[in-house]
């Protein structure tokens, strides 16, 4: 860790143990620290605990679908997105989430949990979400999420590809015929299967570059026809 990132960690954890959020401990156990740039170039602590999730019983809560938000957004022309300071912090007095901006307003208050501000965006017509442009009746992929893909290089080992896939699949439903154009590359992820990048392989990778590249629109399900 970098004198600069040691200072951050101290300031944190004095923040943290003046609001109550953590308490000090002498437990013989502990987790790694790191740190993971935020998009407006400030610092995120973030702790290691993939050790202690090996051995903890998992707490299975379903979470939504990001394509079934999608479809619930057909008649919103305007958008307001909110993000809670810290949220993980905030989760143990977070109520259920509702519709209507002024009882979340209402509920925010009353649980004293604090927006930021700064990425908070009120009455747009088009607003940023999960990686997605929604607009009235329309998604689409997000510009930055594009242009990530398009310029990613072709990858050399199986984590690369891994990687790669991940994203393009999280697109997947922009994508006609997804499953067959990726075929080639999916198939290198199969067990006892030896890395060779292949014409195939490289003919698959430019098809879904191509693919993602021309931006394609989706439009919202009318649940009403």
């Amino acid at each position: 860790m970098s004198p600069m990132e040691l200072a951050k960690l101290w300031k944190q954890l004095g923040k943290l143990l003046e609001a109550g959020f953590i308490q000090p401990s002498k437990a013989p156990y502990g987790a790694p620290v790191l740190f993971q740039k935020k998009q407006d170039g400030t610092l995120r602590m973030c702790i290691d605990y993939q050790a202690l999730n090996k051995v903890t019983i998992k707490n299975k809560y379903p979470v939504p679908l990001i394509q079934d938000l999608m479809d619930r957004l057909l008649r919103a022309e305007v958008f307001t997105k909110l993000d809670l300071r810290s949220g993980y912090w905030q989760v143990a007095n977070m109520e259920e989430h509702v519709e209507h901006l002024r009882r979340v307003f209402e509920r925010l208050r009353q649980h004293k949990l604090f927006v930021k501000m700064e990425k908070c965006e009120f009455a747009q017509l088009e607003i940023r979400f999960l990686g997605h442009v929604v607009s009235k009746g329309q998604v689409r992929m997000d510009p930055k999420k594009v242009k990530a893909i398009v310029e990613w290089q072709a990858p050399t080992t199986v984590r690369e590809l891994r990687s790669f896939l991940g994203l393009a699949n999280y697109y997947r439903r922009f994508i006609v015929g997804y499953s067959k154009k990726a075929a080639p590359l999916t198939d290198l992820l199969k067990k006892k299967q030896e890395w060779c990048w292949t014409g195939a392989c490289e003919e698959a990778f430019g098809k879904l570059k191509a693919a993602i590249s021309t931006e394609p629109v989706l439009k919202l399900p009318n649940s009403s026809i």
